[in-house]
């Protein structure tokens, strides 16, 4: 099934569920919509999305796109934010955040398992792409890491303090991590559902661990926990 909404001109927003669990495979956005809703197609079959060449559209809500087949996505050039979970388990190799983008969700792109590398374009004044991982602008916080992503190890950046809420979920392909000295905090769900690791060295500088960092990691064998911590959350592992 196909749907083609260019002729809605005068619609600014698709509202939340319009399309959750339908057979649609392919749509079109025009130009004149500014807002997609939180699950607008979740669970949807939609495989191919394209969005106006002048779109202006400035957010996508959390889990709009989650449990679909999109394997690539072309994101205009006027979005502003992209909430939750809002590609969670789609089959998305690469993708490219536009400049214009001031907040990334949590876990925008978590348990994508074919999906490589994060790319940044370079005047985003407020993320940054490492070799295909997200940083904030000044790499104090790891943003989010592409589950497809083979590192082995995969060294975090020296100057990072937080690894951000859902920064890891679902890293499938994530084998080794060696986290930096200076890291102080490792927020909800970081490390959340991540299969293939089974150490983890936590630095001395860690002071909190939040809730479901660690869990359901099946394969975990051990990690330490340094004196400098102070809070653990629950169901932390």
């Amino acid at each position: 099934e196909r749907s083609n909404i260019s002729d809605w001109y005068w619609h600014k927003i698709i509202s939340k569920l319009s399309f959750i669990m339908t057979s649609l495979i392919e749509i079109e956005i025009p130009s004149s919509v500014v807002y997609i809703g939180e699950g607008t197609f979740s669970g949807s079959q939609l495989k191919n999305i394209t969005f106006a060449a002048d779109s202006q559209l400035s957010y996508i809500g959390e889990l709009a796109f989650e449990y679909t087949a999109i394997e690539r996505v072309q994101l205009p050039n006027k979005l502003i934010a992209i909430g939750n979970y809002a590609f969670k388990n789609t089959n998305l190799k690469n993708v490219s955040i536009p400049s214009s983008v001031v907040q990334l969700g949590n876990g925008v792109f978590a348990s994508c398992y074919s999906l490589t590398s994060i790319d940044v374009e370079d005047n985003n004044e407020n993320y940054v792409s490492l070799d295909g991982v997200v940083y904030s602008k000044d790499l104090t916080h790891l943003v989010m890491y592409p589950g497809g992503k083979n590192s082995y190890p995969y060294v975090v950046n020296e100057n990072t303090k937080v690894i951000n809420d859902s920064a890891f979920y679902g890293a499938y392909a994530l084998i080794d991590v060696q986290l930096n000295n200076g890291l102080e905090e490792i927020d909800q769900y970081a490390f959340y559902d991540v299969q293939n690791v089974c150490t983890y060295k936590l630095p001395s500088t860690l002071v909190s661990i939040g809730n479901y960092a660690f869990s359901n990691n099946k394969n975990l064998e051990y990690v330490n926990i340094p004196d400098s911590v102070l809070k653990i959350g629950r169901y932390a592992f």
